[in-house]
């Protein structure tokens, strides 16, 4: 299928280019708080992954469309100078594939909370939460409420969410592609990192400790593909340590780009 033009937000700064790919319903919106925070050590962007955001709609989503319009995005927007590559939990995985797919093009890779490995199908009552036709509502309370008999936790509801806009005309829609995303979760969910490749520059792994979505034994696999890895865990922090634990966070981002990445 033919690369998608992808939506951006320029988020500011000066210097070498920070991209930044957000993860599984979430969208670049996602990443302004971080991202401004970052502008200081670099020249930030915030992408919309194809089927998020205002980022156009396609019938699949594969590894193979996430890397095209990655590369798209970069040839159009990108000059010379090679960028840092940051992405989180679906956006990490593709960072992760795009860095051993085209290792000349980046200066470095941060991944976040997420491992080049295969998972499992984990998103049932969400991809449920999401199939409330929010046209038949007439309040964002209304719709959480119809969300909530699937998911409980008022946070998870809230992030889903926002991928709720206003209708010109009155009333709300998904804007995200959920029929495309719950294909590709039906066929096992998004594929590990090529196998063929690697990526020698500095990369950083932040994970939380409450996560399982990077353990130890994942450590060996990212090593096969990124021989200058360097792990880093933040105690207490889930899945979601950018909101969670942002100060940490961003600490961890701070030093690696000082120090190993060098801006």
């Amino acid at each position: 299928m033919a690369a998608l033009k992808l939506h951006h937000e320029d988020l500011g700064g000066s210097g070498v280019p920070l991209v930044i790919l957000h993860g599984l319903f979430g969208s670049s919106r996602n990443w302004f708080s971080v991202g401004r925070e970052l502008q200081k050590s670099a020249h930030v962007y915030a992408l919309d992954l194809r089927n998020h955001g205002e980022s156009p709609h396609g019938e699949t989503h594969t590894r193979e469309d996430l890397r095209g319009d990655l590369k798209l995005w970069f040839s159009d927007h990108l000059a010379e100078e090679k960028p840092v590559l940051l992405g989180h939990s679906m956006g990490g995985m593709a960072a992760m594939d795009f860095a051993v797919s085209y290792p000349d093009l980046l200066r470095a890779l941060i991944v976040v909370d997420i491992a080049p490995r295969r998972y499992p199908p984990q998103h049932d009552s969400e991809f449920a939460a999401l199939s409330v036709d929010p046209a038949g509502y007439s309040s964002r309370s209304e719709i959480d409420q119809a969300m909530a008999k699937h998911v409980a936790d008022r946070s998870v509801r809230q992030f889903l969410q926002t991928n709720l806009v206003h209708k010109e005309g009155g009333g709300y829609e998904w804007r995200i592609n959920l029929a495309a995303l719950k294909k590709a979760a039906g066929q096992g969910g998004l594929e590990e990192p090529t196998a063929h490749g690697h990526f020698s520059g500095p990369v950083l792994v932040i994970s939380g400790s409450e996560s399982d979505y990077v353990t130890a034994d994942d450590h060996a696999a990212f090593r096969n593909r990124f021989p200058a890895v360097e792990f880093r865990e933040i105690s207490g922090a889930g899945h979601w340590l950018h909101h969670t634990h942002q100060e940490q966070f961003l600490e961890h981002l701070r030093s690696f780009l000082k120090d190993s990445a060098g801006i």
